[in-house]
């Protein structure tokens, strides 16, 4: 798989982690999805402009698009999930999630 293939990939898993079409993903990065499909199919090669309103999109940071050395993509992509959800939550809406978040982990 070359570089194109596995960016597009990431993108992908991105994009349904977030359960987002390619049609809203173009919508919101401002893009046509027919370019989103060939890009996540690696046939095009990507602008860093195009990459980068493809992360704030998706609501993670550039680099994130490249992390695709991971052996476990799925597990890196749901914590970056999980972050890009609470990076807009008030300190006392956090802490609520944390206890929760506790109580589901530690069975009670």
């Amino acid at each position: 798989m070359d570089v194109l293939q596995k960016t597009g990939a990431r993108i992908r898993t991105l994009r349904k982690l977030m359960g987002i079409s390619q049609e809203a993903l173009a919508e919101k990065a401002d893009l046509h999805y027919v370019y989103i499909g060939s890009m996540e199919r690696g046939e095009r090669n990507i602008t860093l402009q195009n990459l980068e309103k493809i992360a704030k999109a998706l609501d993670v940071e550039l680099y994130e698009l490249f992390k695709f050395e991971d052996s476990d993509i799925t597990a890196d992509v749901s914590t970056a999930a999980i972050l890009a959800a609470l990076k807009n939550r008030s300190e006392e809406e956090k802490r609520w999630i944390f206890q929760i978040i506790n109580l589901i982990l530690n069975g009670k």
